[in-house]
């Protein structure tokens, strides 16, 4: 197979590299994979030298069973069009809020800091420009739809966009101070309940008032790449 694939073909040779190797008279991933070490060294630096390892069969990645945590968690997304509307953007970051906070309990974390931005188009120059961001330390540290929710419109009416969450701790080392407020069970066991069902029948079914449903924020999506993967509406169908 790598007899008959070119050389530009591989994951990770680019057109540049693909270039540079025809100059020096490799065409196909086979040649390429028996290249000198010390040539694919200085050309294409460690990576390119860890990509020949692979296609000569010699892993120098191990393979990961487990994803570790995430250090942080980020939600931000560009508005599908221009808008002032204050709602609208209270509505879109709730529901990046919303999600950050699923993330994170699915990690069985916790966050103790929140930090939040907002910024205008940087594509017009011509425009006046505004960027702000603000961090919010929570006073204790959660994963809480409604607490985090909470505090980033907090935030949101400081500044004038969507949650980021860092600052992480296991959800069973949450520490407490005399004066954290009472964790109410309830509030646990109804999120628990929530992303329960959500699994279940699909995302985003059961949500705060506050995300809303119609979405008019969304970012536009014309050209995304196909999902032949991870869609079963977009599963490849060979014709006889």
């Amino acid at each position: 197979m790598l007899e008959f694939t070119e050389a530009g073909e591989v994951w990770g040779i680019g057109r540049r590299y693909a270039l540079m190797l025809g100059r020096n008279g490799i065409k196909t991933a086979m040649q390429f994979a028996n290249a000198p070490h010390d040539f694919v060294r200085t050309s294409m630096s460690v990576v390119g030298l860890r990509l020949q390892q692979e296609l000569k069969g010699i892993s120098c990645f191990a393979w990961e069973f487990e994803l570790p945590d995430k250090k942080n968690i980020c939600t931000g997304r560009s508005f599908g069009c221009l808008t002032t509307d204050k709602v609208l953007i209270k509505e879109a970051m709730s529901n990046f809020a919303a999600n950050c906070a699923l993330k994170l309990r699915q990690q069985k974390g916790a966050a103790r800091e929140m930090k939040i931005f907002i910024n205008t188009n940087p594509h017009p120059p011509q425009d006046k420009q505004y960027f702000r961001s603000l961090v919010i330390h929570m006073e204790t540290a959660t994963a809480s739809t409604p607490e985090i929710i909470k505090y980033a419109l907090k935030g949101f009416e400081i500044i004038f966009k969507p949650g980021y969450l860092r600052d992480f701790v296991p959800e069973n080392e949450i520490q407490l101070n005399a004066f954290s407020p009472v964790v109410n069970p309830k509030t646990k066991k109804a999120t628990e309940a929530l992303d329960k069902v959500n699994r279940s029948i699909g995302k985003e079914i059961i949500r705060f008032g506050i995300q809303g449903f119609k979405k008019n924020y969304k970012a536009r999506a014309a050209h995304l790449s196909p999902r032949y993967t991870t869609d079963v509406k977009q599963i490849i169908k060979i014709k006889n």
